[in-house]
């Protein structure tokens, strides 16, 4: 059985073009995985701090030495990874705003970047942990830029 994750991090909603975007690619991802599951993570809907220090000393602190702050602070991480582990394909909403991702993506990447267990440094290089998925972004620009529509 396949697990599509289905993240969507625009915060228009109802007038946002990549969230009907991923909507259309679940629809059609569930008519050929008659048996998947879909996990759907809205990241507008999920509050995610910030990393800071204290966020940091617990991601290199060994799991089992790990204070019980150490582990609330690193709960939502836990849980988002457990998500992309799960998961045998994602597919991402990312709206571009003000030439960029919003933050809540990038706030996202910052809970699920972690040593030891999305990426290690073999060899002095970085090496990525979690492989054979498959991807998909979808982005979406809905600004006109064209110099004639101003």
């Amino acid at each position: 059985m396949s697990t599509l994750l289905h993240i969507d991090s625009s915060p228009l909603y109802g007038r946002s073009v990549s969230r009907e975007l991923t909507a259309a690619f679940v629809t059609q991802w569930k008519g050929s995985h008659s048996d998947g599951t879909v996990i759907d993570r809205d990241l507008n809907a999920t509050p995610m701090p910030p990393i800071n220090g204290e966020w940091v000393g617990a991601v290199y602190t060994p799991e089992q030495a790990r204070t019980p702050q150490q582990k609330k602070l690193l709960s939502l991480s836990d849980s988002l990874l457990a998500e992309l582990e799960q998961a045998d394909e994602y597919v991402i909403g990312v709206p571009m705003h003000n030439f960029g991702v919003p933050f809540v993506l990038k706030l996202w990447i910052d809970q699920i970047v972690r040593v030891g267990r999305t990426y290690s440094y073999a060899g002095g290089k970085p090496k990525g942990l979690i492989t054979g998925k498959k991807a998909t972004f979808i982005i979406a620009t809905g600004g006109i830029y064209d110099a004639r529509r101003r």
